[in-house]
């Protein structure tokens, strides 16, 4: 069991110690315990914090184990993603970055390593046939699940959906979609 101190603890969450003190005195840090006869001298168990750093929203850097599943939104619908938001959240195991064009997207693909891409071809049908066929191309087949989301009068028939894992209407229900990324991401992984 890995512990650490309230320094590291600081430097791994990007916050001053005195910030990682006050947490663990307000009772919102579990799993800290003091060392005798400190002042404040405490220990922080690694789980507790990963669960207090993903129920706040705090990126995991270095503690990302590979347990968070990283989803990329292609989207300039706001509304969209807020409704992505909500689902997609460090408690449920995700990690979220957002693009709203193909230039973005490529920064973030290559940053960021996602292993989920959401393309909204509100954007845009030709821009968005564009990054899946970016990704269908720079990757392995099958390394990145692609999900296309399209309102009802936008037509797909004309597009190359080879490689697209899913497509979805819009409007569509959130929480359906992301127990689908995820059981797709968990898929994936068993396969590599």
């Amino acid at each position: 069991m890995k512990v650490f101190t309230v320094k590291q603890a600081a430097k791994i969450c990007k916050v001053e110690p005195r910030s990682v003190i006050k947490w663990i005195e307000r009772g919102r840090l579990k799993g800290a315990y003091k060392i005798p006869h400190s002042k404040d001298d405490y220990r922080i168990d690694r789980e507790c914090l990963i669960a207090f750093m993903k129920e706040n929203g705090i990126p995991l850097g270095d503690l990302d184990d590979g347990s968070m599943m990283r989803v990329l939104i292609v989207s300039s619908d706001p509304m969209l993603i807020e409704k992505l938001d909500r689902e997609f959240t460090p408690q449920r195991s995700f990690s979220v970055k957002h693009a709203n064009d193909g230039f973005t997207t490529g920064i973030e693909a290559e940053s960021f390593h996602p292993e989920c891409c959401v393309v909204d071809f509100s954007i845009g049908v030709i821009e968005a046939t564009m990054i899946c066929d970016n990704f269908r191309a720079k990757r392995i087949p099958g390394e990145v699940v692609l999900i296309a989301v399209a309102p009802e009068e936008i037509g797909l028939g004309s597009c190359d959906l080879k490689g697209i894992s899913k497509i979805c209407n819009k409007p569509f229900e959130g929480y359906l979609l992301a127990e689908e990324v995820r059981s797709l991401i968990l898929g994936r992984r068993q396969l590599m």
